[in-house]
């Protein structure tokens, strides 16, 4: 009978042993599942910040090439009535063009999930980063930069 009571005894335990190192692996399985959702997140955020570090320095590279080599000249143009406004707009899209195709499908992958639309976010940033090298003198510098003085 006492061997009876031990071998039951031995079952319980087993059971209850096996039930805890089940419930220790589904906490341990819950946490890595979270540590890697969280990693997840932050290669995300990681992915998206270059991205848009990287379309903001190309932004400013496109934008000071194009002045130094066509835009002073053709809004000067514009201004005396020589060429049309339509000139100007399709040099703003060129520079656009510019800039995207050197994006990557992964930095346009993370850029479409942060801002949505990465056409019209190059577009705004290419606008702000003109306007701010306006105010900062920086265009007209550089447009008397490009053109040898004769």
């Amino acid at each position: 009978m006492l061997e009876i009571v031990i071998t039951e005894l031995r079952e319980l335990v087993v059971t209850v042993l096996v039930a805890l190192l089940s419930l220790g692996a589904a906490y341990a399985l819950a946490y890595i599942r979270r540590a890697r959702e969280a990693l997840d997140k932050r290669i995300n955020h990681e992915l998206a910040d270059r991205a848009l570090a990287r379309v903001a320095y190309l932004a400013e590279v496109a934008v000071l090439a194009a002045e130094s080599t066509t835009a002073a000249a053709l809004r000067q143009a514009v201004a005396e009535g020589k060429a049309s406004r339509d000139e100007l707009v399709a040099l703003g899209r060129q520079v656009v063009e510019q800039v995207l195709t050197q994006l990557d499908d992964e930095a346009r992958k993370a850029l479409t999930e942060t801002v949505g639309d990465v056409r019209r976010y190059v577009e705004e940033l290419i606008e702000a980063t003109l306007e701010r090298y306006k105010a900062q003198g920086v265009v007209g510098r550089v447009s008397e930069t490009a053109v040898p003085k004769s």
